[in-house]
């Protein structure tokens, strides 16, 4: 199988590539490394299956790349919360543009391979136990600025919808907070920022007040997810919930951070508008529901957050020593 992976020096982009290439499949990853990293792919360049095209997705001739593609991955984004709000409009285009380009290139190849539209479950109106068929964003007018984000997953799912109508095979999965090691905090990734700072023995600083809860899910189980969805027929053209329903409050993500590391770090609160500069309403609960997943492909979570905890703290310990 050949396989395509846009934006794939990004977090779950090179889990998605290292994947593929266990299962024996030539990869190509594009990515222009304003959101992914060389060292995520680092390992991958001199494997003769692995191909990287280093540029904007945009700005690339994808139709001989698609044409000789069985899988696409689209996972190129502009992401993180410190990102979106440095770059608000910026992101909201990019986003939208970058998701047009891929899907209207794989609809007029040759053999329209099957396609999987990274979305988001910030998607959603209400984030308690959301489901696929669930309202989503409402925002009222004048806070678009937060949601820049959001709103241009929402329009890349509007756009992948059309296509579907015109007979493309796609499917648009939401990824509930995916953890993992490769993942950076330079742009507000909750975990890894906390696991740095324990490690650097700085405070832990928990935005809020701690409560607001969160359901993670590692990135080895997101991404075995993803592919289930692309194989399996009935998730063809279907909205995919993908995540692991077990809620944990950041504060207490926190609280187990600092144990696993045996740090010293204080944890502090930061009001949101000192970490933000601005007026930020945080979603208070964020779980998915994945009966649709499980029931459309099998899919078992094999990694609880325990587990990925130690992945996360073990790897960033080894990066140290090197």
């Amino acid at each position: 199988m050949r396989v395509l992976v846009t934006g794939g020096a990004g977090f779950i982009g090179s889990h998605l590539v290292d994947f593929h290439l266990h299962r024996g499949d030539f990869v190509i990853a594009i990515d222009n490394f304003s959101a992914g990293r060389r060292e995520n792919i680092e390992s991958f360049l001199s494997h003769p299956r692995f191909r990287l095209i280093e540029g904007d997705v945009r700005l690339i001739d994808l139709q001989e790349l698609i044409s000789q593609s069985d899988r696409v991955y689209h996972m190129a984004a502009l992401v993180g919360m410190k990102l979106v709000l440095s770059h608000p409009v910026e992101a909201f285009l990019s986003n939208i543009e970058m998701s047009a380009h891929v899907l209207q290139e794989v609809s007029i190849s040759k053999n329209r391979p099957r396609v999987l539209i990274a979305s988001s479950s910030c998607v959603y109106q209400c984030q308690d136990f959301a489901k696929e068929d669930d309202p989503l964003l409402s925002i009222p007018a004048g806070q678009y600025k937060q949601h820049m984000y959001a709103l241009s997953k929402i329009s890349s799912e509007a756009i992948a919808d059309g296509y579907i109508n015109q007979g493309l095979h796609c499917v648009i999965a939401r990824p509930f907070n995916v953890i993992g090691p490769r993942q950076t905090g330079r742009y507000g990734m909750v975990v890894p920022n906390f696991i740095e700072q324990a490690l650097r023995g700085d405070p832990i600083t928990v935005y809020g007040d701690g409560k607001q809860t969160r359901a993670f899910c590692d990135v080895r189980d997101a991404v075995h997810a993803m592919h289930l969805s692309l194989e399996k027929e009935a998730c063809k053209n279907q909205i995919v919930n993908i995540g692991y329903p077990q809620e944990i409050s950041i504060y207490a993500l926190a609280e187990k951070i600092k144990e696993k590391t045996k740090s010293s770090s204080p944890i502090v609160f930061v009001p949101y508008q000192e970490a933000y500069g601005m007026e930020f309403y945080d979603i208070q609960r964020r779980n998915p529901v994945i009966d649709h997943l499980q029931q459309w492909t099998g899919f078992v979570p094999q990694y609880g957050l325990e587990d990925t905890l130690d992945a996360i703290i073990d790897a960033e310990k080894k990066k140290r020593v090197l």
